[in-house]
């Protein structure tokens, strides 16, 4: 089965201007997400993670099912 999708995937030809795309596309939406838009000047200063995402991460691989409970 796995030598079955990786001749499919070896005999793809992909457009360079398909994958100029697609790489333009996931840095656009990476931008996004490092550099988020101007908050409104009336709300309060946006705080930020020490550890963003990956101490959430560790917390839920850590404490499972639990780690709902432990945030609130």
């Amino acid at each position: 089965m796995a030598s079955a999708i990786t001749d499919l995937v070896r005999n793809v030809e992909v457009s360079p201007l398909v994958m100029l795309s697609v790489a333009a596309g996931v840095l656009f939406i990476c931008w996004q997400f490092l550099f988020p838009a101007a908050l409104d000047p009336r709300e309060p200063p946006e705080v930020k993670a020490t550890i963003p995402v990956v101490g959430h991460l560790f917390g839920m691989l850590w404490h499972r099912a639990e780690y709902v409970t432990i945030l609130r």
